[in-house]
């Protein structure tokens, strides 16, 4: 991939392959993750069959795919969830500011909750008013949870790379979807 070329969300799908491949406690849950689908926009195509133990296809339940994540979490592996679009991170919302972005606090330092939520956000693409909303800013009050917006001057893939390496906390990472086709800028490059 030529870094003056790459698009925003092959970067993420590069760097996805790559913590896989790399560290077998990571785990991809969410909702049409398994190919051909690779979720609603391709992030995670070609996954499901390079890993098939590490990534895990849910029903609709975002509340549920949280809550499986954190307790994930808990036990040492490492989760990414994938919501389809962020509008239903409102659906998790009690699993999030109750539950992942406390537990530290709630038992005296002993739980972390290493846990990555990518969501994408915003409209213009014809989603309609349920599917192209921007609600990360609920949740930038929420002690304890930490909010992640890359743009194309960022490299996604690379953040997220960052992210999962020194991941002590919940983080929700929004995902621009009219950043999708972009090319990144030229400054940002795969590693």
């Amino acid at each position: 991939m030529s870094k003056n070329r790459t698009h925003y969300i092959e970067a993420i799908n590069y760097s996805l392959h790559k913590l896989l491949r790399e560290d077998r406690r990571i785990h991809l849950i969410g909702e049409d993750l398994l190919d051909p689908y690779g979720g609603a926009f391709k992030a995670s195509r070609g996954l499901s069959t390079e890993f098939p133990d590490q990534v895990i296809s849910t029903p609709i339940s975002e509340a549920g795919i949280v809550g499986s994540a954190v307790g994930m979490a808990m036990r040492g592996l490492k989760p990414i969830v994938e919501i389809m679009f962020g509008d239903f991170v409102a659906l998790a919302a009690d699993q999030i500011v109750n539950h992942a972005s406390k537990y530290n606090w709630m038992y005296n330092e002993k739980v972390s909750v290493p846990l990555l939520i990518r969501t994408p956000v915003g409209g213009r693409r014809g989603y309609g008013p349920t599917h192209s909303q921007s609600l990360e800013n609920i949740f930038m009050s929420v002690p304890g949870l930490e909010i992640v917006a890359p743009s194309i001057f960022h490299n996604p893939g690379e953040m997220i790379k960052n992210i999962i390496k020194h991941i002590k906390k919940p983080i929700i990472f929004v995902e621009y979807k009219m950043d999708y086709s972009k090319n990144l800028h030229s400054n940002t490059c795969l590693r």
